[in-house]
């Protein structure tokens, strides 16, 4: 087995991440890759390894507003955690090349029922995501372009574990 370096993946006890793996397949992100597509029926879910993935809202007929970042610290597709509805309401694009591993929507829900501390870390996850765009819709109304710039690096920084963007 080679070294995780998803952290959501890194909490979990050796018995449920080995589960999990056997579930998933490792595939490399390329940048502008488009992972989910606003409305269109999901077929995975990303537990990105390394990489950048933006999370845009739609907001206009061709228009989205980037909403939070998923690097190594998390998963794209995390609503399916708490619901069937595989049409998602935002889209997911690859913004700095990497890697994830990939798991089919029946596999991860699958594994969310039946893996009790893989579901608390998906759920913790879900959480902390919450948070992160609250603050960050009242980041992007009260602070001007500078601070808001400069808040964005900090979290890409976090997200890709890296300072250097590609």
């Amino acid at each position: 087995m080679y070294e995780v370096r998803n952290r959501l993946l890194r909490l979990l006890p050796p018995d449920e991440l080995k589960h999990v793996l056997l579930l998933a397949e490792e595939v490399p992100l390329t940048k502008r890759q488009v992972l989910h597509r606003y409305g269109v029926r999901m077929q995975h879910v990303y537990f990105v390894e390394s990489g950048l993935v933006s999370v845009g809202a739609k907001v206009g007929p061709q228009q989205f507003v980037e909403v939070w970042l998923i690097g190594s610290e998390g998963l794209a597709g995390i609503h399916l955690a708490l619901t069937a509805k595989t049409q998602p309401m935002h889209r997911r694009i690859v913004q700095v090349a990497g890697a994830a591993n990939r798991l089919t929507v029946d596999r991860f829900q699958e594994a969310i029922a039946r893996l009790p501390t893989f579901r608390s870390v998906v759920h913790a996850y879900i959480a902390s995501v919450l948070i992160q765009t609250a603050q960050s819709g009242a980041c992007n109304t009260a602070h001007q372009l500078q601070k808001r710039l400069a808040r964005w690096l900090l979290l890409a920084r976090n997200a890709l574990g890296s300072d250097l963007l590609k």
